[in-house]
């Protein structure tokens, strides 16, 4: 495969997870392509057939807080925010050096 760019050293994983993915498939002609939702029963994608299977994803003590977080009173944005805090997904210093993001200065703003 060729990319724009050289992938990150994470990607390079990910690379070769979708090339054994694709290994085995082959193209026919004359058959349409479209998209299938495997975590449906009707093979469709739902928002709530994706946060089904997000929740069952999601073990020991973050299911009971996965279970109320979203039902809290408060902006999307907000709620969006603090739960990419909270399973450790926002864009830290130290997060994004894991993903080889180097950062030239460290000074901070106040």
């Amino acid at each position: 495969m060729e990319w724009r760019r050289t992938l990150f050293e994470w990607e390079v994983g990910e690379e070769n997870n979708l090339k054994q993915l694709i290994d085995d498939k082959t193209l026919t002609q004359g058959i349409g392509d479209h998209w299938v939702w495997k975590a449906a029963e009707k093979l469709i994608y739902t928002v709530s057939s994706s946060f089904k299977r997000i929740r069952m994803e999601v073990e020991g003590d973050l299911k009971s807080l996965y279970d109320s977080f979203w039902s809290i009173k408060a902006l999307p944005s907000m709620i969006t925010t603090a739960w990419r805090v909270l399973v450790d997904r926002i864009l830290t210093r130290v997060n994004l050096e894991k993903k080889g993001v180097g950062l030239e200065s460290n000074v901070y703003m106040r």
